[in-house]
């Protein structure tokens, strides 16, 4: 007898966690759609050295993969974008290339440990991540890793 209440509390107990976990996952297809549009909102680093206004244009999506571009308020360089939404609604999207290239990365001069070229913002490579889908607003970090330096901070973006 108790070897059977063993084995019916063992199958409620995985019943339910398989229920739970159909609660916790989206359809990535529709949350990827859902992106398409305008959102603006701010970008600070950690150091404080750092606070501009961005806007995220989404134009397509494929999938649950989405495709637009960033541009900032401080610079005309805007970069394409690529994202991805998985089945929890985690976001990952990135600045990959220039799509304008305003200048102030790519014709910085100088190089090591004091160049100003270091601590620039607009550079393709910038990643943001740590982002849950929410179709009103979304925030999460970003970060650009490179030879010797890595910017990084948070965001938030409202769609409009």
């Amino acid at each position: 007898m108790k070897f059977i209440n063993i084995l019916l509390i063992i199958f409620l107990w995985n019943t339910t966690y398989r229920c739970k976990k159909d609660e916790l996952t989206i359809d990535c297809n529709e949350a990827a759609k859902k992106m398409i549009g305008t959102w603006t909102g701010s970008q600070s680093n950690n150091a404080k050295t750092f606070s501009d206004s961005f806007t995220l244009k989404v134009t397509s999506s494929d999938g649950c993969t989405f495709f637009g571009e960033t541009s900032y308020s401080q610079s005309i360089t805007t970069f394409s974008v690529v994202g991805t939404i998985d089945e929890y609604g985690w976001i990952k999207f990135s600045e990959n290339f220039y799509v304008v290239d305003g200048g102030e990365y790519s014709n910085c001069l100088g190089s090591g440990w004091s160049s100003p070229c270091r601590s620039i913002r607009w550079r393709p490579g910038a990643v943001f991540d740590e982002v849950r889908f929410n179709e009103e607003t979304i925030s999460g970090e970003w970060n650009i890793s490179c030879w010797r330096c890595e910017l990084n901070g948070g965001f938030t973006l409202f769609k409009e």
